[in-house]
């Protein structure tokens, strides 16, 4: 029983280690803007842009959630599957990148920030689908997304 407690603790102790490295949204803090009338969502922007227009349209209306002025808009693609793309309030243009696609859990990020994770901790640590979750973390630049880290919490339980 002592060394179940001994590598339970050891186990908790890791994983606040590892959590101190994170990058954390006050590392990448966004200007904030004032946005008095959204533009409409420039289909022509992104390849994508067409496709998903509904989606688009309809999360773009809710106004900026992402790094000052941008808003993310994402949609489901199957079961434990997720799509994005980020939408410039200012000037309607569609942002996508591929490395966004495919999200297990989804997305985290915040209006005064520029980071932006995919499966994100928080929600890996409900996720039980059988195969291995990284949570990613990315920099958004304005036009494209640099990826800063990838992270995989050892308090995730994965069944196989």
């Amino acid at each position: 029983m002592k060394t179940v407690a001994i590598l339970y603790s050891l186990l908790l102790l890791a994983s606040h280690t590892f959590a101190a490295e994170l990058p954390r949204y006050a590392d990448f803090p966004a200007k904030h803007f004032i946005i008095e009338r959204q533009a409409r969502v420039n289909l022509s922007s992104n390849r994508l842009a067409r496709e998903y227009r509904t989606a688009l349209r309809l999360g773009a209306a809710t106004g900026p959630n992402f790094a000052g002025h941008y808003t993310v808009v994402d949609w489901g693609c199957g079961s434990s599957c997720n799509e994005c793309a980020v939408v410039d309030a200012r000037t309607g243009k569609v942002f996508s990148d591929d490395r966004m696609n495919g999200a297990k859990t989804g997305y985290a990020y915040r209006r005064d920030s520029n980071l932006f994770i995919v499966n994100p901790v928080e929600d890996s640590l409900r996720f039980h689908f059988g195969d291995t979750l990284l949570t990613s973390y990315y920099l958004w630049n304005g036009r494209t997304f640099k990826f800063l880290r990838t992270h995989q919490d050892p308090r995730v339980e994965y069944f196989r």
